[in-house]
């Protein structure tokens, strides 16, 4: 975060690198909004840097900080680069304002998937580091509900300061899917992405408050 503060867009572009740019672009460049999600993992805050490849409108879901003035500088971090970001108490709310209205081009929402859930409505329990904890299904309920194709955004770091970003495609018509199925399938992709390198993963953000063995 002390990095994105200053960083520019030339150093950005240099240090965040998208290794499938059609991916998100086969939607996008074809009118078709669409939803990314991600895990707390790496510099995932530098993915806001797809808006510069891309003209499209996006709209970033993010939990407000109590601290006023720690929130107002994530919210000029994170909105200088096309960015408007939204409570996520406000998502629903905004996805359905936005879809509401025509739009000459395609939008794109984005939602860190991995928070742990603090009450119990719109929970499941997915397998992830061989236990069971609860992940929100409320992403999964807004793509299904607006038929919108969900893509995954994982990354990985290549050397200190620099990073890889792949899209990989969970659902491109989500209504075909069971219910809770592509939040697994979340779940799923971004432990393989802890797999390969644990300790960039953000251990420390309540994950795991909540758990059930497997077999549960």
């Amino acid at each position: 975060m002390v990095k994105s503060i200053s960083i520019t867009e030339k150093e950005l572009l240099a240090r965040y690198k998208f290794t499938n740019m059609e991916v998100a672009g086969h939607y996008l460049n074809n009118n078709k909004d669409m939803i990314l999600c991600f895990g707390h993992y790496a510099s995932y805050e530098w993915a806001i840097s797809m808006h510069i490849y891309y003209h499209n409108k996006g709209y970033a879901v993010y939990k407000r900080i109590k601290n006023k003035y720690f929130d107002k500088m994530i919210r000029d971090v994170r909105e200088k680069w096309k960015t408007e970001l939204v409570v996520n108490k406000e998502a629903r709310a905004k996805v359905a304002e936005v879809m509401s209205v025509k739009h000459e081009d395609a939008v794109m929402f984005a939602f860190i998937m991995d928070q742990s859930p603090s009450n119990n409505r719109n929970k499941h329990y997915a397998p992830f580091c061989n236990v069971k904890t609860p992940f929100f299904t409320g992403v999964e309920d807004i793509a299904k509900e607006y038929d919108l194709p969900l893509l995954f955004l994982g990354t990985k770091k290549i050397k200190r300061g620099y990073y890889e970003a792949t899209y990989k495609v969970l659902a491109e018509n989500p209504r075909d899917f069971k219910d809770y199925e592509i939040t697994d399938m979340f779940a799923k992709a971004l432990e393989e992405q802890i797999d390969i390198a644990p300790e960039y993963y953000f251990w420390t953000h309540k994950r795991f408050k909540f758990v059930k063995p497997l077999e549960a």
